[in-house]
């Protein structure tokens, strides 16, 4: 996971590459991928247009996109946090399209999730030993509990570099 931050006087962007997958892993997926667009084909031209092929496609499509988004995640995925003095907005760029979350820099929440336990940011950021790049989720929260989660391994540095420019109550 190869994470950079770029820090200008009135953000800072968060820029977080997943991991690359092994090739194995990689023709599976694309196998899966491929399968789940094919079934719903060949369901359609084996049994016609009916009540049980229209919940078959249906499910199989859902399936299919699934698929596809974690193929495009796991060869051009990349997740960009953007912080500025009005709001915090996180883009997970799966290369053909973009999930996009945007929380008002007001009253946040700053969660560091170690080992799935949440502990509030007055608790963490004080001992610098306790934060462990290689075993943390950060999630930003507000009070209508909207969220955004952060899964790159993160430094203690880059940590308060986010608390930094975080408004949190």
């Amino acid at each position: 996971m190869k994470i950079t931050i770029e820090e200008k006087e009135d953000h800072l962007k968060l820029l977080i590459r997943p991991k690359k997958i092994g090739s194995f892993v990689l023709m599976v997926l694309f196998f899966l991928t491929i399968s789940s667009i094919l079934v719903p084909i060949n369901m359609l031209y084996r049994f016609g247009l009916n009540e049980n092929t229209m919940i078959g496609l249906f499910l199989f499509i859902l399936i299919g996109m699934y698929f596809v988004r974690l193929l495009f995640w796991n060869t051009r995925g990349k997740e960009i946090v953007e912080i500025n003095t009005k709001e915090v907005k996180q883009i997970l760029d799966y290369g053909i399209f973009k999930d996009t979350t945007v929380l008002e820099n007001h009253n946040l929440i700053l969660q560091i999730n170690e080992n799935n336990i949440a502990q509030q940011q007055d608790v963490v950021l004080d001992d610098k030993d306790f934060i462990k790049p290689s075993s943390n989720q950060l999630t930003i929260a507000n009070n209508q509990n909207e969220k955004i989660y952060i899964n790159g391994k993160l430094d203690f540095a880059m940590v308060q570099k986010l608390k930094s420019r975080l408004n949190c109550s």
